[in-house]
């Protein structure tokens, strides 16, 4: 995509991120351990999966040291975990990002959170402090779909227009009012109609994308901006 339609500044990958089993994970220890390359500067927020806990463990002490930092734990060349929650500051962007999935059990639990790959209370809070900035929000990464967003519209194949989506996203999705709000988690590739948040003076576009390598051969990325800055990506 990069040769083709490039080139990008950066891949911003959002739905999980690692292996749904043990038989992917050697794929992806290659990479943290340099052993092939990433092209190009890339993003993600989906901390889960088969292997996530053990190999982002030096990454998670990194960022100990690193203190409060929004632009990217970094994991190996060109990787950086989005990790927690944030504003992301790329080419003259503004990128809010709330990283993990909503684990219920662990919600509260910060240690519980990070070994589950979910986002801790203090995540989410810490976005919605952002929402009263004056700043517009260009995009909004979540890996989870926001609760209502097939309300009043048709619902793409293969998805349940009543199934549960995220109340939390869908939240910070209306605080934040972002131009385009990415998520992921539901696996297929789709385009909602603009809506208006409320108070908000810009429409909000909602991308589901499709899984990487799905066999209906559905998008996995969306370029919608101005100018062609990043591809976005669903592991």
């Amino acid at each position: 995509m990069n040769k083709s339609n490039g080139p990008f500044d950066a891949v911003f990958c959002v739905g999980q991120f690692f292996p749904l089993d043990g038989s992917g994970v050697e794929v992806v220890e290659a990479y943290f351990k340099g052993e092939k390359s990433i092209p190009l500067p890339t993003y993600f927020i989906g901390d889960y999966g088969e292997g996530a806990h053990a190999l982002l463990a030096p990454a998670r002490s990194k960022a100990l040291d690193m203190g409060f930092a929004t632009d990217g734990i970094p994991v190996c060349d060109n990787l950086f975990w989005l990790k927690g929650s944030g504003i992301l500051g790329l080419k003259g962007l503004r990128v809010a990002y709330l990283s993990g999935k909503y684990v219920p059990e662990v919600y509260q639990n910060a240690r519980g959170a990070a070994a589950s790959g979910a986002h801790f209370e203090d995540d989410v809070d810490a976005l919605r402090a952002c929402a009263d900035e004056k700043s517009v929000t260009d995009l909004f990464l979540s890996n989870e779909w926001p609760e209502g967003i097939l309300t009043g519209v048709p619902a793409p194949e293969g998805v349940d227009a009543t199934s549960s989506h995220s109340a939390i996203a869908a939240e910070l999705a209306s605080a934040l009012k972002p131009r385009y709000h990415i998520g992921g988690s539901a696996g297929v590739f789709y385009a909602r109609e603009p809506y208006l948040n409320p108070v908000a003076s810009h429409i909000t576009r909602f991308i589901g994308l499709g899984a990487v390598g799905n066999n209906k051969k559905q998008v996995t990325f969306n370029v919608h901006l101005k100018y062609p800055f990043c591809t976005m990506i669903q592991s």
